[in-house]
């Protein structure tokens, strides 16, 4: 696509957006966005850090190629998929790949962590798949039946 607007459309497309829904998300009126996507108005700098943040392809926006192009093609098809995902859905995914390489390989999180001396370690399971498994290292507060338990 060799211009600006119809890679914007795109953009707004492949993240299942409505035009209206998409300019709220970048803080901007309907018309405003439907300026940007016709060619008539050119988006200032916040506009654009307001779409990348919220998945849009910077790289395919701004070059017209997809930034996943670089990657082999499994790694392109699961950042494709991960794009598509809604907020839970990305950090559940994010949550299991840190689970499956837990134990292999440190985080830069944990890494840069100061390294603490373990209390005790819990276990929850929920009935319709929900674990939370850690260390307790302060309050612990468990929603049971709309009634809120401190331990």
């Amino acid at each position: 696509m060799p211009y600006f607007k119809d890679r914007l459309r795109a953009e707004r497309k492949r993240l299942g957006l409505s035009q209206e829904k998409f300019a709220a998300l970048a803080g901007v009126t309907k018309d405003t966005q439907l300026n940007y996507e016709s060619g008539s108005r050119k988006p200032d700098s916040d506009y654009l850090i307001a779409i990348c943040g919220a998945g849009v392809d910077s790289h395919f926006l701004l070059h017209g190629t997809p930034s996943s192009d670089e990657l082999p093609a499994e790694e392109s098809e699961l950042l494709l998929g991960f794009r598509k995902l809604d907020l839970r859905g990305k950090l559940r995914l994010l949550g299991l790949v840190e689970g499956m390489i837990e134990g292999t390989t440190p985080t830069l999180a944990a890494a840069a962590a100061p390294q603490t001396q373990r209390k005790q370690k819990i276990t929850i399971k929920g009935a319709v798949g929900h674990q939370v498994n850690g260390d307790v290292a302060g309050p612990l507060t468990v929603n049971v039946a709309n009634k809120k338990t401190i331990k």
